[in-house]
């Protein structure tokens, strides 16, 4: 026996090593490169290196390391197989030189800037594939905690600023002005670079705005005498249903000889009692009319006897999980000439859940044309629109069944009877009492799942338009003015409309149905009940600004000076 125990021990020693990986980051010159961040993909692990460049990461993912000042490299699980490895990170001299730091109203070397700033370019943000611009910098942008908040993701930046804050968004803002829509809206494909303003410094630029951070985001444009560029870019990503055995819970069989225990000391009495016909789990149902003797002992036991053979998550994964895929799809054309500059852009994206009946698409359309005078004036105009579609048909996945006396799904439940129909799950109602009620004369108070997913009619739509001038005029040698005017409208509408099919419909007419003799009186009519809202937002800014900078032998002066409303 005690051998069988090493001998186990040692296999399970000899996984746990093969699952990590080790070793040394260092530079071109071979010293050691500290504080990289060494980053599992697609699993999320991170470590970073100590002074000696050493790091251990429990993962067999693919491996991306990122280190202030060297380009970012991507390390293949085939690369380090024996579980050790050496990375070499190049210099990235040109970021060094050439990084500026965009804060919303001016362009600053990131040396001259002051206050704690974080940028980002669009290689390193093209590391993530998702059509959230927030969520791309999860995992990629320093100083920044993402969390969910129910079915959104929140960010946070400066931590709380008030602990009665309804609101911890940071201000986004885009070339140059706060975006006022939904940040959602705006396509990744279309950022050149974002700079993150993390703290009190913000405050000086934006003022009591910043004080959840800032998030600058700088889109692409065309360059001056630049050819004709086309760029087309797609990609398609799957990801594979949820594994909804991944999580120990009582099985079927376990769970109804507990609730067989439990009927027989009693404790079931008073949900059979309850005025308000509060559901209970089939197999109580089954003990309930067995003891009345409304069915024999031996044809209970055989309907229990079934019911242990079902798994509620055999159906969830046949019937409400798919595998997700997300897609995007962008055509860019840039150039100029001595005098002008433009892009044009389209984008598309669709992405489909894990949950059927879940689905979200995107298009992009943008337009951007700067006309120079000489090295007098420059003007510049742009239009960007977006137009989403969001449908949220899904009855839900594992977890959003439960109601009445339990806070989740009995785990024999089924979505369909043996002949291949949808089934009732009575988790709003006590099975017997909807079976019966009215004697047969109110509309049908059964809740299934599937006809749910194939009635519900739950749809929201956004459209966004965004118009910019930018007017830039040369005064004096290192001294220029400008005017700036962006218009933003904004309109969205959800619509949920509840056919007489679904169960919310023919639930809320039943609850005020009155029955005389053989009469039935519907309070509230037979027909779809629609829920509608509908939101709008017009947003116009202007800002006229004198910019002036100059440098005597090795000292730099820069000054701004502006009036803004909006």
């Amino acid at each position: 026996m005690r051998l069988v125990f090493l001998l186990l021990a040692t296999w399970l020693c000899q996984q746990l090593q093969a699952q990590a990986v080790s070793g040394y980051v260092r530079n071109e010159e071979g010293e050691p490169v500290v504080s990289a961040t060494i980053l599992s993909r697609p699993g999320g692990l991170r470590t970073a290196t100590d002074e000696r460049g050493y790091f251990r990461l429990a993962t067999a993912d693919t491996l991306l390391v990122t280190a202030v000042g060297y380009i970012p490299q991507l390390i293949s699980p085939g690369t380090y197989a024996n579980g050790t490895v050496t990375i070499l990170l190049k210099r990235d001299y040109a970021a060094l030189q050439e990084v500026t730091i965009n804060t919303g109203y001016q362009e600053i070397p990131k040396d001259r800037a002051t206050g704690s700033f974080y940028r980002m370019s669009k290689e390193l943000l093209n590391i993530h594939t998702s059509t959230d611009i927030l969520t791309r910098l999860n995992g990629v942008a320093n100083g920044l905690l993402f969390f969910k908040n129910g079915n959104e993701i929140g960010i946070q930046i400066r931590g709380i600023s008030t602990l009665t804050q309804s609101s911890m968004k940071p201000l986004v803002v885009v070339n140059g002005f706060p975006y006022e829509g939904d940040v959602s809206n705006i396509n990744p494909s279309e950022v050149e670079s974002i700079t993150i303003l993390k703290d009190a410094a913000a405050a000086s630029i934006w003022g009591a705005r910043a004080a959840n951070g800032v998030i600058v985001i700088t889109l692409k444009d065309g360059h001056f005498q630049q050819p004709l560029q086309i760029e087309v870019s797609s990609m398609v990503s799957t990801q594979s249903k949820p594994n909804l055995w991944s999580v120990d819970r009582m099985s079927s069989k376990s769970y109804i000889e507990l609730e067989k225990f439990l009927f027989d000391k009693g404790f079931f009495d008073d949900y059979l009692t309850d005025p308000y016909k509060t559901q209970i789990t089939p197999v109580v149902e089954i003990l309930s009319r067995k003891r009345a003797g409304l069915i024999s002992p031996i044809d209970a036991d055989m309907m229990i006897e079934k019911l242990k053979k079902n798994d509620f998550r055999r159906d969830l994964e046949k019937y409400l999980y798919q595998n997700a895929t997300y897609s995007r799809y962008n055509l860019s054309l840039s150039g100029g000439s001595t005098g002008n500059k433009y892009i044009f852009s389209l984008g598309y994206d669709k992405n489909k859940s894990n949950l059927v009946g879940n689905n979200y698409s995107r298009i992009t359309a943008r337009l951007n044309n700067t006309i120079k005078v000489g090295n007098i004036a420059q003007l510049s105009t742009g239009v960007l629109f977006t137009n989403t579609v969001s449908k949220n048909n899904s009855p839900g996945g594992l977890g959003s069944f439960g109601g009445g006396n339990y806070l989740e799904l009995y785990p024999y439940a089924t979505l369909v009877n043996e002949d291949g129909s949808p089934a009732a799950l009575d988790i709003y109602y006590r099975g017997g009492y909807t079976d019966t009620v009215g004697g047969g004369r109110l509309l049908d108070w059964k809740y299934r799942p599937l006809d749910e997913l194939k009635n519900n009619d739950f749809t929201t739509r956004s459209n966004d338009i965004i118009g910019t001038l930018d007017l830039s005029v040369k005064i004096a040698k290192g001294l220029t003015s400008s005017f700036k005017a962006v218009y933003e409208m904004s309109k969205g509408d959800e619509k949920n409309y509840h056919g007489l099919q679904t169960f919310y419909t023919r639930n809320l007419i039943n609850l005020y149905s009155q029955i005389s003799g053989n009469t039935v009186v519907y309070k509230i009519p037979q027909g779809g009940i629609l829920e509608s809202e509908m939101e709008g937002l017009s947003s116009f800014l202007t800002r006229t600004q004198l910019n002036y900078s100059r440098r005597w032998s090795n000292n730099d002066f820069y000054a701004i000076a502006g009036i803004e409303a909006r």
